[in-house]
């Protein structure tokens, strides 16, 4: 399986996700998608549904999905409770909603979150990590 982890939007573009760097940065998840999917049947993607990098990751996942199915690119939306999202703008909001319902499964953990507690629980837990350079993708200063 894949999950991605990063930064929320103020430590990105902001929340314009047509910015050229958020378009990069999908092209670049959904060519880690597609290589997984040339060794693997089936590619299980995990994100933790916050907003910023976890949304773009969600929308690559969603893209390949689109293009090869949902019986090869399966999305598990991982979420810290019910009320995530509630307090954020409507229009993330709305796109978080759709995001979730195109979803093969939703899971609710009470643990901490955080990008730093995400990638050591990952090689605590003998997961292969990789870290994406932003600069090379166009990252606003």
């Amino acid at each position: 399986g894949l999950a991605l982890t990063g930064h929320r939007p103020p430590r990105l573009a902001s929340y314009d996700l047509n910015h050229p760097f958020y378009q990069n940065l999908q092209a670049t998840l959904e060519s880690l998608i597609e290589r997984a999917l040339g060794k693997y049947q089936v590619v299980d993607c995990h994100s933790g549904m916050a907003l910023g990098a976890d949304t773009v990751w969600s929308l690559a996942i969603l893209a390949c999905q689109e293009r090869h199915g949902s019986d090869r690119v399966r999305f598990h939306a991982e979420m810290p409770n019910r009320q995530h999202g509630s307090n954020w703008p409507a229009k993330s909001q709305t796109q978080h909603a759709q995001m979730v319902s195109k979803s093969q499964s939703q899971s609710y953990y009470e643990g901490k979150g955080g990008t730093w507690n995400a990638v050591k629980y990952a090689k605590e837990t003998g997961k292969q990590v990789f870290r994406l350079d932003l600069r090379k993708l166009g990252l606003p200063k």
